[in-house]
């Protein structure tokens, strides 16, 4: 089993984006609450994982990744199972449009 920690508001559109393609590869994780309304994401230990303050962020095995745009295509190509072209092809259409 690989140590996937995903850190996260589950109110989150982005957040959950990165667990449904979780769910899909049928991937164990733990996720660790980020509580946007209170703040959270702009504490000094949140900031230490996202510089610019924001979510998801995920750590695979101490391989840290910021940003759905890049979490959705990696975790879709090290994670075995069936790839998942709509979430991401979703993920990547959204982040061009930004």
């Amino acid at each position: 089993m690989t140590g996937i920690v995903l850190y996260g508001f589950d109110g989150s559109t982005y957040v959950r984006t990165v667990r449904m393609l979780l769910a899909e590869k049928g991937a164990h994780y733990e996720q660790v609450p980020v509580n946007v309304l209170k703040g959270e994401p702009r504490q000094p230990e949140h900031m230490a994982r996202h510089p610019f303050g924001k979510v998801p962020v995920l750590d695979h095995d101490g391989f840290r990744i910021i940003e759905t745009g890049a979490i959705a295509p990696y975790l879709d190509e090290v994670l075995p199972g069936r790839r998942s072209h709509r979430i991401v092809q979703r993920t990547e259409r959204v982040c061009a449009w930004r």
